[in-house]
């Protein structure tokens, strides 16, 4: 599976962004997977395509030592697929501490098979969390092949100037 990835970062073009992801935070089917789902002046947000449609999404803010992630999101048609595997992986090659909350049983599986734990429960929501001392310790588990390309129209855009290529591990 080879997945284009988009950011926006800092600064970007919100017009952009919402003719893109605008149902998400409009639509009632979409409302009701996503009832936590905002967009804030701090939170920046990845988009992942597979030739040119899209196929999930994250958002992330920064606080202090960690990263928060929010609104995680698989589109249907790609929920049998590793697009889920593939985010997770681009938030351990991104941020050395990550924390989000979910009721996904499929992404908590992900999460625990990669080290987070969890911190707290409150109903059917998690909250988990991994904290990596040093990037370059980041093990990533999964039987996975592929590549995401960065769909930046410029560097400054970049938030990781290399990209990364993932091939199975086990």
């Amino acid at each position: 599976m080879n997945l284009q990835k988009k950011e926006y970062n800092e600064g970007y073009d919100r017009t952009e962004f919402y003719s893109i992801m605008g149902k998400f935070f409009a639509e009632k089917k979409y409302r009701d997977e996503m009832p936590y789902l905002i967009n804030t002046e701090e939170k920046e947000w990845r988009l992942f395509y597979e030739e040119g449609v899209l196929a999930g999404f994250y958002g992330h803010e920064e606080k202090k030592e960690l990263t928060i992630i929010s609104g995680v999101y698989v589109i249907h048609e790609y929920r049998h697929s590793e697009v889920c595997a593939f985010m997770v992986e681009d938030m351990l090659l991104s941020f050395p501490s990550i924390r989000m909350t979910t009721s996904n049983p499929r992404l908590l599986t992900i999460l625990r098979r990669n080290d987070f734990r969890q911190l707290s429960r409150r109903g059917c929501y998690l909250t988990m969390e991994r904290v990596t001392p040093c990037q370059e310790n980041v093990t990533i588990t999964g039987q996975r092949s592929g590549t995401i390309i960065n769909l930046a129209e410029d560097s400054t855009q970049l938030r990781i100037q290399k990209e990364p290529v993932w091939t199975s591990t086990t």
